[in-house]
This record gives C-alpha cells, sequence and structure tokens, in this order.
C-alpha cells in the first residue's frame, strides 16, 4: 500500500522533473500544490502557475486534508532524500513550497533555505514577521 508521503513524494519528484524536461533553461524557486478536497486532487504548478502535475489520494486509505499536507510536507522537506531533488541547478534558493487554495492564495508555505537544505516552517516565519514589526514599530517611534 502507498502511503501519503510516499505519493507525495513522488508527485514532487515527477513535477520537479516535468519542470526541467518542459523548461530547459528555466530556473525553478516555487512549487505550488493546490489541494482539491471534493475530488481528492492534487496539482503542481510551477513559479509561473503553469500546471506540471495531477495525483489523486483516493487510493489511500489516510484522510486527507490541508493540515495532513503541511505536516507531511514538513517531514519530507527533513529528510536527506528530497534535498537532492532540490539540490539541482535548476533550482533557486531559498526554494519553497507553497500550498496554495484555487485562486493561488497561499495556504502555507514550506522552505528551502541554501545547500544544507535548513527547514522554515510557518510558525517561525510568523514570529519573525511579528518581531520584525515590532522592531520597526520601535525604531520609527
Amino acid at each position: 500500500m502507498v502511503t501519503f508521503e510516499k505519493l507525495l513524494y513522488d508527485a514532487i519528484t515527477q513535477a520537479v522533473e516535468k519542470y526541467r524536461s518542459s523548461s530547459p533553461e528555466g530556473l525553478l524557486s516555487d512549487l505550488y500544490i493546490q489541494w482539491n478536497g471534493e475530488d481528492g486532487s492534487l496539482k503542481f504548478f510551477d513559479d509561473e502557475e503553469r500546471f506540471l502535475l495531477q495525483v489523486f489520494t483516493d487510493t489511500l486509505d489516510v484522510s486527507i486534508d490541508e493540515g495532513v499536507i503541511a505536516k507531511t510536507l514538513d517531514e519530507l522537506l527533513h529528510t536527506a532524500r528530497v534535498s537532492d531533488i532540490f539540490n539541482a541547478e535548476f533550482t533557486l534558493r531559498p526554494f519553497s513550497i507553497i500550498v496554495v487554495d484555487e485562486n493561488f492564495v497561499t495556504q502555507s508555505e514550506h522552505f528551502l533555505l541554501e545547500s544544507d537544505s535548513m527547514v522554515l516552517d510557518q510558525k517561525f516565519m510568523d514570529r519573525l514577521d511579528k518581531e520584525l514589526d515590532d522592531f520597526m514599530h520601535k525604531l520609527f517611534e
């Protein structure tokens, strides 16, 4: 039985390979994942919102939602095998995988920085955003 993690890993790999084969001179900085809860599909788009791939999760024994997708992405991005996908010459750093809705509004964002694959989660980014806002507010008082 295929796990959701395996399905997601394989889909990311296929989407990146499809981008690479269709845009040999291009540089990829973001990969968008669009979740459709009605039909259980995940659609993958490049950083210019061009469709790359669609996979379906209806064959899995687990219930999938945006929270499961975000958690699984975080777990995947902490593994060494994923860094091999994004250590190619056609990916730009920082690289992000962004879960979006049907209008490409960001639902969650997952970052890979530099070649040592440092991962920053959304909580960290939110906290950093607040700290920078507080700093700017104090600076201009």
